[in-house]
């Protein structure tokens, strides 16, 4: 005889199923836009941006400075030209926490 909790046990081994299917699809997905942008050298995001700075150059995969440093180098070589960097551009530059989020977001 079967009880509510092994009904409630089953509906939720159910959900979590076609829940983590979608997830998996929305996740491929996701990869395939990223590979097309990054293949099409588009960098309109914030996202583009890093995952062509990744791709191109590997040594940034590992550190988020790293990262962050050849971001501005690349994308905002305006502000930043590979030395100092005045208090002033700080508020202008792309911050280190959305460059290495949107690198964990990636990898």
């Amino acid at each position: 005889m079967r009880t509510f909790w092994d009904y409630q046990e089953e509906q939720e081994a159910n959900s979590s199923k076609k829940s983590s299917k979608k997830d998996e699809e929305e996740i491929e997905k996701e990869r395939q836009e990223i590979l097309d942008s990054v293949s099409s050298y588009k960098t309109d995001t914030i996202r583009d941006k890093v995952a062509w700075v990744l791709n191109h150059f590997p040594e940034t995969r590992d550190s988020d400075i790293t990262l962050q440093l050849k971001y501005w180098e690349t994308f905002e070589s305006h502000i930043y030209k590979g030395g100092y960097i005045d208090p002033k551009d700080l508020y202008e530059l792309t911050r280190l926490t959305t460059i290495s989020r949107t690198r964990a977001t990636i990898q």
